[in-house]
């Protein structure tokens, strides 16, 4: 009995060992791009969102599925081992995009997006791209990159307008001999050579003056290809300037009521080559019947030409208004760059408007000879150029033989030692063969007193 008891419960024990066997598990490590995504095991919601670990999964085949607002659903099947860790890396497709528009100052900007060149430039709008926060990175030849981050939404434009800040290099300006004052793209630097500028990048001009030495100036390029370095040189070339004088000063009592386009011009005759052009000055005056219009604006032009032809090819001109009734008004043309490597050219003051200003004339001696005018003489259609000794103004002398136009000059020249600047005296047989032409009598005006203010 006792034996049959004892089989028993060994039957017993082997019964509840093979009634219990043991599970096998592992681990599932899920990571995604994004992080965030909702975590579901075999269909059943984990609870858990990535990136984690899913502890004590049996060992086997099972599906992984991740969910997050704006992307599409990530299923894969993975096969677990016991007590081994396996992982999936998932990268969210978004369903969902923006729009980028970017405009630079200046434009052809390269634009570059997470660090990955789109190959578009400046100005352009970049659609499909992903919500969520982008670098923007935008480049262009001799300019600082621009880099800042930038939020897209969904079915919205997101827009960067950005000024784009040039370079900086360094211009180093030496002259012979020093002391020169440096000017940088038409303003002063407040430095003399020598000396080194901190310039942006880009073409610059370079004007240096020295008391006693010829004007001089030069553009240069510092940018990438010049390794961000321009250096000048410059042995200056010494120089006087010279106030060129065609008239005695003597302003009559008689003028000229032009209309506009119409204009009177004297011949300059540098006294030594080249001969940059610095200043030029008339005389305006207003008239018995309208005084107060004397600072009218009108036009100083400049033209080539010669003593026999007169003025023939304008070479430049500015607008200018005077600031003093009858009396030097000095303007500033070397804006102009007007240059004289020989021969001669004219000086012309041009009305904007009929009569004024009016030009003060000079009735000293000794005539000079030196003075034309462009108007449309009586029985004429068109206006034409013409001396005054040819101009017929119902005197007794031709009008070069009494007055000349008062228009002066300044510029540099080469010095000459001791230089008496003398007028350009034009001989009365140079116009031989020119058609005397009568002047209206209508521009003819004058007065039988003496007014120191208003000269007729």
């Amino acid at each position: 009995m006792k034996k049959l008891l004892l089989l028993a419960g060994v039957v017993v024990v082997i019964l509840g060992f093979v009634g219990c066997p043991k599970i096998q598990t592992g681990e599932i490590v899920v990571n995604s791009t994004p992080t965030g995504a909702a975590i579901s095991l075999d269909g059943e919601p984990t609870g858990k969102l990535t990136n984690s670990t899913l502890t004590e999964v049996e060992a086997g085949s099972h599906t992984i599925k991740l969910t997050l607002a704006d992307y599409k659903d990530y299923d894969t099947t993975v096969t677990v081992t016991a007590d081994e860790t396996v992982t999936v890396n998932a990268t969210l497709e978004y369903e969902g995009y923006g729009s980028l528009s970017v405009i630079s100052d200046p434009t052809g900007a390269s634009i570059w997006i997470d660090d990955v060149n789109t190959g578009e430039l400046t100005p352009d709008t970049l659609d499909s791209l992903p919500i969520g926060s982008h670098s923007l990175k935008l480049t262009r030849t001799d300019y600082v990159d621009y880099e800042t981050d930038v939020d897209i939404e969904k079915d919205k434009t997101t827009a960067v307008n950005q000024t784009l800040t040039l370079k900086q290099g360094t211009l180093t300006v030496n002259s012979t001999p020093t002391g020169a004052s440096i000017e940088l793209d038409g303003t002063s630097t407040g430095q003399q050579t020598n000396a080194v500028l901190d310039v942006d990048y880009g073409t610059h001009t370079v004007k240096l003056t020295r008391a006693g030495y010829k004007v001089w100036d030069t553009t240069l390029t510092v940018n990438e290809a010049s390794s961000g370095t321009g250096t000048i040189n410059k042995t200056l070339e010494t120089t006087v300037e010279y106030e060129i004088v065609n008239d005695e000063a003597a302003p009559i009592e008689v003028g000229f009521k032009l209309k506009a386009g119409e204009r009177m011009a004297v011949m300059i005759t540098p006294p030594s080559y080249p001969f940059d052009l610095t200043e030029a000055s008339y005389v305006p005056m207003g008239w018995a019947d309208d005084p107060d219009r004397w600072n009218t604006e009108c036009d100083l032009v400049f033209f080539s030409g010669n003593a026999t032809n007169g003025p023939t090819t304008e070479l430049a001109r500015t607008s200018v208004s005077a600031t003093e009734d009858f009396n030097f008004n000095w303007f500033d043309v070397s804006d102009l760059d007007l240059t004289f490597e020989s021969g001669s050219f004219f000086f012309a003051v041009e009305n904007k408007v009929n009569d004024n200003p009016g030009l003060a004339l000079d009735g000293g001696s000794p005539e000079h000879h030196v003075s034309w005018m462009y108007a449309t003489f009586q029985g004429q259609i068109s206006p034409k150029w013409s001396p005054y000794d040819n101009i017929n103004a119902g005197w007794p002398d031709k009008m070069g033989d009494s007055v000349d136009v008062i228009l002066r000059v300044k510029g540099f020249a080469p010095p000459l030692g001791v230089v008496e600047v003398t007028p350009t005296v034009i001989g009365r047989s140079t116009y031989n063969g020119w058609p005397r032409v009568t002047l209206p009598a209508e521009v003819i005006h004058e007065t039988p007193y003496f007014d120191p203010r208003n000269y007729r």
